[in-house]
């Protein structure tokens, strides 16, 4: 019982660290997208607009630019934020049974007779239950993180090929 516990705290711990792991990841990709952004539209500021055959298609290449920059910062915020849906507040993950000592009931204020008389009946056996539901909440936790990690970083790919094929392409336009 007690190698099952020991084992159960390193998977937390195993588990944290990739979801710390993952939001510098995002951090670090957030920060990207915002020079990016930064050195896309001093390009076409400094380049493109002052020819006035090109103004209209450097603002299009900008705003295509941007909407590109938008959804990928949204998907790294939900790396960073998973827990919460843009237009919900349901987290999607399923309710989870657990001694309320690491997983308090949020409908009733704590209290601090309440919270005295729940560590006080806490045994053995809860804090096993609550390890468990630490490891799958945590699991949960990181599979929302890479999967709008992934999806941000597939996202980030393709906006870069744009990026640099639209300002490749801006000079060709007066040819069309």
């Amino acid at each position: 019982m007690k190698e099952q516990q020991d084992h159960l705290k390193l998977a937390v711990d195993y588990i944290q660290n990739r979801i710390n792991a993952v939001d510098n990841k995002a951090s670090v990709l957030i920060a990207i997208q915002a020079g990016l952004f930064g050195v896309a539209t001093f390009v076409v500021e400094r380049i493109y607009l002052p020819c006035e055959d090109l103004k209209i298609i450097s603002y299009v290449v900008l705003t295509v630019v941007g909407l590109f920059t938008a959804v990928v910062v949204g998907f790294l915020l939900q790396v960073i934020r998973p827990t919460k849906h843009f237009l919900s507040r349901d987290s999607g993950m399923p309710p989870l049974e657990s001694s309320e000592i690491l997983w308090p009931k949020m409908d009733v204020p704590p209290t601090v007779a309440n919270f005295k008389k729940r560590v006080d009946e806490w045994n053995i056996g809860d804090m096993e239950k609550d390890l468990r539901v630490a490891v799958f909440a945590n699991h949960y936790m990181v599979f929302k993180k890479y999967k709008s990690y992934r999806s941000a970083l597939w996202l980030a790919k393709i906006q870069l090929i744009v990026i640099f094929a639209l300002l490749l392409l801006i000079p060709l336009w007066k040819f069309f």
